[in-house]
C-alpha cells in the first residue's frame, strides 16, 4: 500500500513539474509573440520609409536631369556670347 502511495505521489510530482513546465512555455510563446508583433511594425515601417526614399530619389534624380539640361543649354549660349564677344573686340582692337 505504502509503495502504491509512493509511486502515486511521484506521478502527481511529474505531473505537476510537466503542468508548470508548460506554463513556462506558455508566458514564452506569449512574450514571443509579442516581440514579433513589435518586430513586424518596426520592419513595416522601414519599409514604408525605403519606398517614400525611393520615390523621393526618383523625383531628385528626374529634377537634376531637368536641371543638368536647362544649364548645359545655358552653358552654351554664355561660351558663345563670350566667344562672339572676344571677337568683336578683336575686331575693334585691330581697327581701332
Amino acid at each position: 500500500m505504502i509503495n502504491w502511495r509512493n509511486f502515486l505521489m511521484g506521478r502527481l510530482t511529474l505531473i505537476r513539474n510537466a503542468t508548470q513546465s508548460l506554463q513556462e512555455i506558455s508566458q514564452m510563446q506569449t512574450t514571443l509573440a509579442q516581440h514579433l508583433n513589435t518586430q513586424q511594425e518596426v520592419v513595416e515601417s522601414i519599409y514604408d520609409d525605403v519606398q517614400m526614399s525611393v520615390n523621393n530619389m526618383n523625383m531628385a534624380n528626374a529634377q537634376l536631369q531637368k536641371t543638368h539640361k536647362l544649364f548645359g543649354e545655358a552653358r552654351l549660349w554664355v561660351f558663345l556670347f563670350l566667344i562672339l564677344a572676344s571677337l568683336v573686340l578683336l575686331f575693334l582692337d585691330y581697327y581701332g
